[in-house]
């Protein structure tokens, strides 16, 4: 994501369909990086119900340096290969990662699998600029 257009306000409007309306509900942010989107997961969620899951270990230092985040589970995984039991989740966000997967789609396969029935998963990716300006930055 590019900092200056994931600022807080566009990450929490981003967050608006994961519908985080019940602090008790388990989250997981899948590609969590330095925790920037999980900042805004614990403004709805107890920090205690959330986890972050990243397979940078660089990235999850940064993580595990924001005393916000203390109460988080912070661990380092695959995300086409969750380490999660099937139905056992209420809710998947996963923020700029997808674009870095080596397959996507058995990314997205895996986050239905230990996501209970019926819940949404929240998956916030680029989108390509239409305006030839910007697309000529973001091609560079």
């Amino acid at each position: 994501m590019n900092p200056a257009h994931w600022t807080e306000d566009t990450r929490d409007e981003a967050l608006e369909p994961a519908d985080l309306n019940d602090s008790r509900m388990k989250v997981v942010d899948v590609g969590g990086g330095t925790g920037f989107t999980t900042l805004g997961i614990i403004k709805h969620i107890n920090p205690n119900n959330v986890t972050i899951l990243e397979q940078s270990p660089h990235q999850l230092a940064k993580a595990r340096q924001k005393e916000a985040l203390k109460e988080c589970t912070i661990i380092e995984g695959d995300e086409e290969d969750l380490p999660f039991p099937t139905d056992s989740v209420d809710r998947y966000v996963s923020a700029g990662s997808i674009e870095y997967w080596p397959d996507p789609q058995r990314g997205i396969v895996e986050a239905y699998r230990f996501l209970k029935l019926g819940v949404p998963a929240c998956i916030i990716g680029p989108v390509y600029p239409s305006f030839w300006f910007s697309r000529f930055f973001a091609d560079m």
